[in-house]
């Protein structure tokens, strides 16, 4: 792990709408995927502000504001209001092809609350959810300014974390990394509350599609993979360039790991692809590529659902990733079968 260093910050980026269809009702996809994200990161914003109401000035507070405010100038709001202005002509017209009812001026009012939502969910947090107001005093996202890497998902829950102390007293026991472990992703550590009543039910738009918690060296490590956003291939290549900034300086090694890792594997001879796979990890751990130390032993879960998943195939044989629990040989050759 120490040979690694994250970039967590870098010049904003903003997303933009630009090729879309003819068909103005093509666009409904993105549309709806904009304000899937804006209540997913509400939900970050309420989750962090219920549980503590007031936030001290550290590190972890700021690059969570900063990353939310940021989503909702650069990834949300700004390209929303181009299209509205564009759909203007079609306000009156159906929604969606062959049905009454729902006009696209009603589904961008219906958008366009949400990122209201949003924008008021951040405002609140900044003045009402910090320490004599300092989140106020951050400085408002354009262009170019430094924000964050990471995504206001896991930035919320990073700043849980420091805030709840878990890292303290933390040993080399594997008997404790467990019982955190476990205890973290059954989210009963955090003591999370519920969302709050009356708001849209967050879905997985916006956020990883998998989350690996690990402890490494004393530190709670919080790996997320790509984030998912549908339809919206422009918040999609901008958030995995700033993926890429973060980890700029493991994906070269990884990248080594994962073709040696896969030569072990063209290597096997063995009819069952599983069997292959567990052999060529094996081999990859004692390769000079291999990244372990970086994975540590942890837990893999999907955000939504918060279930404990086994590592995949690559996780495995790159990093090292070992889950802490207990696993059936069949889900262990299952996992091997499904990572593609």
């Amino acid at each position: 792990m120490s040979q690694f260093s994250l970039d967590r910050y870098r010049g904003a980026e903003f997303a933009t709408l630009s090729n879309l269809p003819a068909d103005f009702r093509a666009w409904n996809g993105i549309l709806r995927t904009i304000g899937k994200a804006a209540c997913g990161v509400s939900e970050d914003l309420c989750m962090v502000m219920d549980k503590h109401d007031k936030l001290p000035e550290t590190p972890e507070a700021k690059d969570f504001i900063q990353a939310c405010d940021y989503y909702h100038w650069g990834i949300l709001s700004g390209p929303f209001q181009s299209a509205k202005l564009e759909l203007q002509p079609f306000l009156d017209e159906p929604a969606h092809y062959g049905m009454r009812g729902l006009t696209m001026g009603e589904l961008l009012l219906r958008i366009e609350e949400q990122i209201r939502q949003l924008r008021a969910d951040i405002e609140e947090i900044q003045g009402n959810g910090t320490i004599d107001a300092w989140g106020f005093k951050l400085r408002s996202t354009s262009p170019g300014v430094q924000v964050p890497t990471a995504s206001p998902y896991q930035l919320a829950h990073e700043l849980l974390f420091a805030l709840q102390g878990l890292e303290s007293g933390l040993t080399d026991d594997p008997v404790t990394e467990k019982a955190l472990l476990e205890g973290l992703v059954k989210r009963a550590k955090l003591d999370l509350p519920a969302p709050r009543k009356g708001r849209a039910k967050a879905t997985t738009t916006g956020r990883p599609a998998m989350v690996y918690l690990s402890i490494v060296k004393g530190k709670i490590i919080f790996g997320a993979s790509g984030l998912l956003w549908e339809q919206y291939l422009s918040a999609k290549n901008i958030t995995t360039r700033a993926r890429e900034s973060r980890l700029n300086s493991i994906i070269g090694p990884a990248s080594t790991a994962m073709r040696v890792l896969k030569a072990k594997e063209g290597e096997e001879q063995g009819e069952i692809v599983t069997e292959n796979r567990r052999l060529a990890i094996e081999k990859t751990v004692l390769d000079p590529a291999f990244l372990g130390g970086y994975g540590g032993r942890g837990l893999a879960y999907k955000p939504l659902d918060w279930k404990p998943r086994l590592p995949c195939y690559f996780c495995q044989g790159v990093y090292g990733c070992v889950s802490v629990l207990d696993w059936t040989a069949e889900e262990k050759a299952k996992n091997l079968l499904d990572s593609k």
